[in-house]
């Protein structure tokens, strides 16, 4: 977490417009979205997700979200 912290502060400082941050709990989202990062990626949590939805019907091979209640399905 510090090391996010500090590389989205470097980034900031050279004035970089887009930051991107991989978060590992809310808390630490909530933390990086202080800082004005653009976007904050759950990787674990999306892949938990998609495996999920996968494992509840096998007639899914493969799922990806795309938006709010939007995905596509490989059936």
């Amino acid at each position: 977490i510090t090391a996010s912290i500090l590389a989205t502060l470097a980034l900031r400082d050279v004035a970089v417009s887009d930051v991107y941050a991989k978060v590992i709990s809310d808390e630490h989202r909530r933390v990086m979205e202080k800082l004005g990062v653009t976007e904050t990626i759950f990787p674990e949590r999306e892949s938990g997700q998609r495996l999920a939805t996968r494992v509840g019907s096998r007639a899914i091979l493969n799922y990806v979200r795309v938006g709010t209640g939007f995905g596509i399905q490989e059936m």
